[in-house]
């Protein structure tokens, strides 16, 4: 069903078992009785080949899902002989059903093309559309190209019937994709060269206004908005980013970031998709990706009984920006309740740091890798209307001295050791101070409120007045707790 298979297996005449084939296409379900009868061999337990077998999610460049955006979806597969192609695109259209298929694909070698023209010519059958760049060159001889080119290839497709394309460069196709897919549709890169490349533009958008995208909703655009659909995703932008020197910005739900207003030069990684948001139970809590809301969190902790969240009730921002500074407030801070966090390096080696080794303080934490995954946390099971009574006790607490129906990014300032950054404020008479359209709270000094022609410059500017007045009355020197790019 779906071009997914089901079968009984036999080995040497006798039943093995029946194993669901978790990947689509006949192919795949030839290379399972392959890996069955390999595991077999080497003495692996009937019932655990099966078990591991059905649980298998696939190899990289095999069908891979690179984003799913605008009802886009884009896949990537390393497919490059004529039958490979075949196979590899009839899988797809079983499985995704898509309403149109589009192939962008990438011959390999000029050789290959040439002698294994009408064949590859006549394996886009079920493709809707192939668009075509040059050739990808490698191991022949400059003098092949003058035998063959991806027009050739083009002119043959035509000529079986199929709709074909050829445009030179990545730039030209991503352009054109971006012109001509629409819901519904579905985009494979296809090759054994860089084409997957054009799989990840899909998901990079080049001067990209970051205002949306905070709480603020003050800021100029990314040189680069990338918005990574898997861990396996986010590691390779990593990995290129840092090969090719471009600075990056790790970015949630924007609630505790200022963005200059003339934008940011370099890389923003959004973790914004889907996968990020996921939320899962385990044993003895709940495991929440980075991009998760904290807000929806503690609301499904109501919904489920769970408790140990709902001292987090209100405080603004997602769960990765929330570990790595401890969010929290005068109820309690989140690292009393993690138990783990799984963390990425730049160069995209993921690992697990737990509970013993991670140390949590006033708005900070030892965690220096570059990427937050996500944490789990420990929640103990309780009465849900008790944890509702509390969660609308401390909810009213903070619509009553916090100014939460404004624009804004939450507490300006940390306070110093001791004491109140919003009380100095106060002290210091800055109640409703104004520059331009950025003016300080007068329900709590510690928040700095953005009106609708508001400019990063004039938040900065309070800022600093902000803080000299403070110096001035108190000698106290006030530490931002927002990041400012």
């Amino acid at each position: 069903e779906r071009g997914l298979v089901t079968m009984d297996v036999l080995l040497t005449g006798q039943e093995f078992g029946r194993l669901a084939v978790p990947l689509p296409g006949l192919h795949s379900a030839y290379n399972s009785l392959a890996a069955v009868a390999l595991l077999h061999h080497a003495g692996v337990e009937g019932g655990q080949i099966i078990h591991w077998m059905e649980r298998f999610t696939g190899a990289q460049r095999r069908m891979t899902l690179k984003a799913t955006a605008r009802g886009v979806t884009v896949l990537d597969d390393y497919a490059h002989h004529p039958t490979e192609i075949q196979a590899t695109l009839k899988a797809i259209r079983g499985f995704y059903r898509p309403r149109r298929l589009v192939c962008v694909f990438q011959p390999h070698q000029h050789s290959r093309t040439r002698f294994l023209l009408k064949d590859f010519a006549r394996s886009f059958g079920e493709a809707d559309e192939v668009v075509m760049p040059d050739i990808y060159f490698v191991r022949d001889s400059d003098r092949e190209k003058e035998y063959i080119s991806s027009g050739d290839l083009v002119s043959q497709i035509r000529l079986h019937g199929g709709v074909a394309v050829y445009l030179k460069s990545f730039d030209e196709i991503t352009k054109y994709l971006r012109s001509t897919v629409t819901g519904g549709d579905l985009v494979v890169t296809m090759g054994a060269g860089n084409i997957w490349e054009v799989a990840d533009e899909e998901i990079v958008s080049s001067n990209h206004s970051l205002a949306p995208h905070t709480w603020l909703g003050l800021g100029g655009p990314a040189t680069y908005f990338i918005e990574p659909t898997s861990v396996e995703q986010l590691a390779q932008v990593s990995r290129r980013c840092r090969e090719n020197e471009i600075p990056t910005y790790v970015l949630g739900s924007g609630a505790n970031v200022l963005i200059d207003d003339a934008g940011v030069k370099g890389a923003v990684i959004h973790l914004g998709r889907e996968y990020f948001k996921q939320v899962t139970p385990v044993a003895g809590g709940l495991r929440a990706n980075a991009g998760a809301d904290m807000g929806q969190l503690v609301l499904r902790c109501v919904r489920q009984g769970l408790s140990g969240l709902e001292s987090l009730t209100g405080i603004p921002g997602s769960i990765g920006g929330c570990v790595r500074m401890n969010a929290g407030g005068a109820f309690g801070d989140i690292g009393n309740i993690i138990q783990s966090v799984d963390v990425m390096s730049e160069g995209g080696e993921v690992f697990t740091r737990s509970r013993p080794d991670l140390a949590f303080a006033y708005r900070s934490s030892n965690i220096n890798a570059k990427f937050i995954l996500g944490a789990t946390f420990g929640l103990g099971e309780d009465d849900p209307h008790r944890i509702l009574k509390q969660v609308k006790q401390i909810w009213i607490y903070k619509k009553n001295t916090q100014p939460l129906g404004h624009r804004n990014a939450g507490c300006i300032f940390k306070n110093p050791r001791g004491l109140s950054a919003g009380a100095l404020i106060d002290r210091a008479g800055l109640k409703g101070k104004r520059v331009g359209g950025a003016h300080v709270s007068q329900k709590h000094a510690n928040f700095i409120l953005a009106d609708e022609d508001t400019k990063t410059s004039d938040v900065l500017k309070l800022i600093n007045k902000v803080r000299e007045a403070v110096y001035k009355k108190s000698q106290v020197y006030l530490e931002l707790e927002i990041e400012v790019w």
